[in-house]
């Protein structure tokens, strides 16, 4: 393996997506080959999977009034909208956060004391990820929208195509069907004051996930425990890591080649860059 210098890229930055996360999260994907995609309902922004949520069960709820009361979407459609509404489900979308840009101040700002990283995958290598044993579509990586104006539109033209593949789903397969198909969509809308974020989500919905499925792990947060996936990634996903603002920079530089080259694997070219953010951490 060969690390570049400081400042060398050999990719595009159109090609990369950035993960941020703190010097214990940088050892263990490095070492591990894995990332982790946490429930979405506990990251750290309150709203998740919630903002749009009102908006989503206002579309089906018109789609339910015009149907007619004896009819198999009348059957369907409530029972679609109470599992939406359930707080306490054990079933939920699993997301991996990326950003478009590798130094970020706000980004900087959550792990300034910590001491911040950002890794540089490659966009084709994180989109073509999959979960074991899970259909092709189960996990994508989308870009977020901000704000339910730019959404709705997306949430009406996504619910309306999604109806038609329910024909043959009758009963239970059919709202499930509605549900796991919303669920990834929830996921990716958040409120506009995140909009500097231009953030890209590795989105993951297990198929039918039961209740207790040994694949969810759980960590610990600074408010609760949090459900999470494990995925692997192939080593040559990722390109570049953008070290943070702190005071030994270049100690740190030399901490993080250590930690590539202790590596058995194959690392392929990998920039080490300083971020460039004015932030006294």
């Amino acid at each position: 393996m060969r690390v570049d210098e400081v400042g060398e890229n050999n990719s595009s930055e159109d090609d990369l997506v950035y993960h941020y996360t703190n010097a214990g999260g940088l050892i263990g994907i490095i070492t591990s080959g894995q990332l982790w995609a946490s429930d979405a309902r506990f990251l750290n922004d309150a709203a998740e999977t919630a903002f749009a949520l009102p908006e989503v069960i206002r579309i089906l709820q018109e789609r339910l009034a015009n149907e007619p009361e004896v009819s198999e979407a009348a059957e369907i459609l409530p029972l679609a909208i109470s599992m939406l509404n359930e707080k306490d489900r054990s079933y939920g979308a699993y997301v991996t956060c990326f950003c478009e840009s590798g130094d970020l101040l706000s980004q900087w700002r959550g792990y300034g004391r910590r001491q911040g990283y950002a890794i540089g995958f490659d966009r084709s290598s994180i989109s073509d990820l999959k979960f074991p044993d899970q259909g092709p579509d189960s996990t994508r990586l989308e870009r977020v929208i901000y704000g339910l104006e730019p959404a709705r539109e997306f949430l009406e033209h996504a619910i309306a195509t999604m109806w038609p593949g329910t024909a043959g789903h009758s009963g239970t397969a059919a709202h499930y069907l509605i549900v796991w198909t919303l669920l990834p969509l929830l996921a990716r809308i958040k409120h506009p004051s995140f909009s500097e974020e231009r953030e890209s989500r590795l989105v993951i919905t297990p198929d039918g996930m039961p209740e207790g499925n040994s694949s969810v792990q759980f960590r610990t947060s600074a408010f609760s425990l949090v459900p999470y996936l494990r995925l692997n990634y192939p080593f040559d996903a990722i390109r570049r890591i953008v070290i943070g603002p702190g005071p030994h920079l270049e100690l740190n530089r030399l901490a993080v080649h250590q930690l590539l080259m202790s590596q058995s694997e194959p690392w392929h070219e990998i920039s080490l860059d300083h971020s460039v953010a004015p932030y006294r951490s």
